[in-house]
């Protein structure tokens, strides 16, 4: 094994497994206020109950209408306005090239 994949399997597990693991984990909890909301908030176990709820709450549904349109609009979007970008810096025939790589790349180059 080497090197690097130690150090992506360390990433992966860091970044992506542990805040899954994490939330599905505190997706068995509810907090239970007892005595009208004046007594201490207390954890409790749910079990799925909660996930078994997300397909009718109209909140995770309209949640999830919204990630679906960006994936649907914005990201092909951005991605055709990147080739149009790069295809245009890229042709001889396009007015003012260097002054527009310079303008597109300048931010990037300051930070």
């Amino acid at each position: 094994m080497r090197s690097t994949d130690g150090t992506f399997f360390i990433l992966f597990v860091v970044v992506f497994l542990l805040p899954l693991g994490t939330a599905l984990w505190l997706s068995l909890f509810g907090a239970d206020e007892p005595g009208l909301g004046f007594g201490p908030e207390q954890t409790v176990f749910v079990g799925l109950r909660s996930l078994r709820r997300c397909p009718r709450d109209p909140t995770f549904l309209g949640a999830l209408g919204n990630v679906a349109l960006y994936c649907l609009i914005y990201i092909p979007l951005m991605v055709l306005g990147a080739l149009a970008m790069a295809l245009l810096l890229d042709s001889g025939m396009a007015r003012l090239r260097r002054f527009s790589q310079l303008v597109l790349f300048l931010p990037h180059a300051v930070r």
